[in-house]
This record gives structure tokens, C-alpha cells and sequence, in this order.
């Protein structure tokens, strides 16, 4: 496994092509999932991933844990946010750009840093050599508010989109 001393920024990208996307609020592998044959198998530890009434002007950051459940190494190939229309998250930063099969982690750090109040939507794109998910999608959202007093207590609607992987099932 390759791990970098620092951690590795990947920049912004467009979309990809083909895609495969995790069921809101699923975690892609539950302990008793049964994964689909051989090969890499990516899963992620939180879907989507929001930021309720977060203050403007300060960084808000989230670490998403992906894990390998498959028999062979997760190749990363690429990291990005898509549609975030007032950039109010940082390019993602990872740790590492392989996981072990069994044993491997790699942490995805998501910063969430609005300038202005307002919900923010977008999507965290993870490309890999994942049987299961080669084009991962997951959703991002948050609601940036100007002081305490404008707390509402109300979350934005953040959705991931849905995919018929047998190794999606919720956490027991």
C-alpha cells in the first residue's frame, strides 16, 4: 500500500460516464452483505453527507472512511466534487490512492466552507477499479446560516442516488 506523507489533493473534475451510486442514507457494505464474486470492492462508511446549519466563514470538515471488502486491491483513480454551484466545498483530500483488500482504509476529507448563507448541494465523484463501484457517487449537501440567531433546526434534503448492488444494505 502506498501511503503519501501528506495527504495527496485531488483537483476539481467534470463528470464521469458510466456510474454506480450508494442508496441514501445506506452504508454500501453491511457486515453480513454478500459481495458478488472476486475483485475490489469499495465501501464507504457514510451516505450522503450533510452539514446542518453550519456558521459562513468557517471550515467544516467530515472524514469519509472507505474500506475493502473484496479479494483485491482498490486502485483510486480519481477524487472530485461535481455540481457545486457556490463552491462552497474544497476539492476532497485522500490519504492514500490504493486500499488493500481486508485490511485497507483510506480517508477522504470533505471541507465544507460556505461564504454566504444558503443550502449548497453537490456530489462526491470516487473513481476506482471497484467491481462494485466504479464511479461512486455520493451526495453532499449543507445549510450555511449568517449567526446563531437564523438556527432553524432544519436540514437540506441531501440524496445519493440509488443502485441495485447486491452489497448495499443498511447497518444493523
Amino acid at each position: 500500500m502506498r501511503v503519501f506523507l501528506a495527504p495527496l489533493l485531488i483537483a476539481l473534475a467534470g463528470c464521469g460516464a458510466e456510474q454506480e451510486t450508494l442508496p441514501e442514507g445506506e452504508s454500501a457494505c453491511a457486515a453480513d452483505a454478500e459481495l458478488p464474486g472476486a475483485g475490489p470492492h469499495l465501501c464507504p462508511a457514510l451516505s450522503p453527507i450533510a452539514y446542518c446549519e453550519r456558521l459562513t466563514g468557517v471550515v467544516h470538515s467530515t472524514d469519509l472512511v472507505l474500506s475493502n471488502r473484496g479479494t483485491e486491491t482498490i486502485d483510486i483513480v480519481d477524487v472530485r466534487i461535481r455540481g457545486d454551484a457556490r463552491c462552497s466545498f474544497r476539492p476532497p483530500v485522500i490519504d492514500v490512492m490504493e486500499i488493500e483488500p481486508s485490511v485497507g482504509a483510506a480517508v477522504i476529507r470533505i471541507d465544507y466552507v460556505p461564504s454566504s448563507a444558503g443550502d449548497d448541494r453537490a456530489i462526491l465523484e470516487i473513481e476506482s477499479n471497484a467491481a462494485n463501484f466504479p464511479l461512486l457517487e455520493i451526495g453532499v449537501c449543507g445549510r450555511a446560516i449568517a449567526g446563531i440567531a437564523d438556527q432553524t433546526g432544519k436540514c437540506p434534503q441531501c440524496a445519493t442516488p440509488e443502485t441495485d448492488d447486491p452489497a448495499c444494505a443498511p447497518d444493523e
